[in-house]
């Protein structure tokens, strides 16, 4: 008890004069970072201030000697005795290899704390690439500098077919097996690359990824060397994932507009879209063929520029009366060429709406009709009209008589047929045909 009360007596960190030679040796440790031994506190010169309180606490000896943590003070160690000249050389020795294993105690317990702290740091980073890996949708697969895997989530043991405990420590080419999707032909390993190159590689061809169990998939991949923090390359880390279906899309996408190109060209058609406003926004190659304008000399003009105003009020009619049920259109207009000559189109076209029924743009294809237009009228022209003397034939003569009949009924009067030969044409016509 006596001992606590004169240590309260000197507040270690708040004494004004630790750097006096006259301080308690505790304090005089802490001012100066070595030890310090008094053997005889009643010999100490009257009116130090710590010399009455050791002698009411019964102390005649004391040592101090610090305690330090890598050449840091940090605390001191104190040893007092209630006889004189307790502190022999072999004492002050023995207290100087404690303090000295304190202070190595201490050393050891922060770098004890610092690796613990480490550790817990490096397993909470693993717990969470762990949890990352496992969770994201592409597959990922690492390798050491060796080309030999290390680590892969679920996304890669799916689309390879070997499970992570199999694949572990084996060559990349083992487990990861892809070849070019067009000429069937193995494909360099991209971790080597990667790492032969020191950067990141995407293969850039349709690969495909021929899986254990005998699927095969189309990947899209690439690769990135893996470094420490001093920057040294210890890996590879490839990252894939399968895009078949998008492949597939692709594939069906690009034969649907081959066979439609195919098909307008065997019509020889061409293919036109325009916006709300009538305005063309794209215009194919064949337009030159059709309408003798280039698709240049289309774009940004309104389809009516082309259509006499008559005909151009049909298109208008079947764009503002599109509706889900009833959204194509049909029609034989007439065009105007360059040079100024009327010619005949048939155009076939689809008003595309929105969800809300809102006419979105309007798609269709054209062809010239001039030759089936000429050869339509070339037929009906023929079946009225002799080949011969392209004078009237019996069928109209018919017609013509038929009318007059009912015309004459409905007017109640009467009408009259006459015959006659006119310069013995019906010779002509009997021994010619009629």
């Amino acid at each position: 008890g006596s001992s606590q009360l004169y240590l309260d007596q000197f507040p270690l960190f708040n004494h004004n004069g630790p750097n006096s030679k006259d301080a308690e040796p505790a304090l005089r440790v802490l001012a100066r970072g070595h030890g310090a031994v008094v053997n005889d506190c009643a010999g100490v010169p009257a009116g130090r201030s710590w010399q009455h309180a050791a002698k009411m606490a019964g102390i005649q000896s004391c040592a101090a000697f610090p305690i330090l943590k890598f050449k840091q003070l940090i605390g001191v160690f104190a040893v007092y005795a209630g006889q004189p000249n307790f502190f022999s050389a072999d004492i002050v020795k023995l207290l100087e290899e404690m303090s000295a294993d304190l202070s190595f105690a201490m050393e050891i317990m922060h770098l004890d704390a610092l690796r613990k702290n480490a550790e817990q740091a490096l397993k909470e980073r693993e717990e969470n690439l762990s949890v990352t890996l496992q969770s994201i949708g592409d597959a990922f697969i690492a390798t050491d500098t060796a080309g030999c895997i290390t680590r892969m989530n679920p996304a890669a043991e799916q689309l390879t077919g070997w499970r992570f405990e199999e694949a572990q420590h084996r060559p990349l080419e083992q487990v990861f097996c892809i070849i070019d999707a067009r000429t069937r032909q193995a494909v360099e390993n991209p971790v080597h690359k990667a790492l032969a190159n020191d950067g990141i590689v995407k293969l850039s061809n349709p690969i495909a990824l021929l899986s254990r169990d005998g699927h095969e998939y189309q990947i899209a991949d690439s690769v990135a060397p893996i470094r420490d923090a001093r920057q040294k390359t210890i890996g590879a880390a490839l990252v894939f994932h399968d895009v078949s279906k998008q492949y597939a899309i692709t594939a069906a996408l690009r034969e649907s507009e081959e066979r439609f190109r195919h098909v307008n060209e065997a019509t020889g058609g061409y293919i036109w879209e325009i916006d709300t406003q009538g305005y063309y926004t794209y215009v194919s190659d064949k337009s030159e063929h059709v309408k003798g304008y280039a698709p240049e000399a289309l774009l940004g003009h309104q389809i009516y520029e082309f259509i006499p105003e008559e005909e151009a009020t049909w298109i208008r009619d079947a764009i503002n009366n599109a509706n889900p049920d009833d959204n194509k259109f049909h029609l034989t207009v007439r065009n105007v060429a360059p040079s100024g000559k009327i010619f005949w189109e048939e155009m076939r076209g689809i008003v595309l709406l929105d969800n809300q029924g809102r006419v979105q743009k309007i798609r269709g294809a054209g062809v010239c009709i001039n030759e089936r237009v000429k050869a339509e009228a070339d037929i009906k022209h023929l079946a009225y009209y002799d080949p011969l003397t392209d004078l009237p034939n019996r069928r109209m003569f018919v017609g013509s008589l038929k009318q007059a009949v009912a015309s004459a009924k409905r007017r109640d009067m009467f009408g009259a047929l006459l015959f006659f030969d006119l310069d013995r044409f019906k010779n002509l016509n009997d021994s010619l045909g009629h």
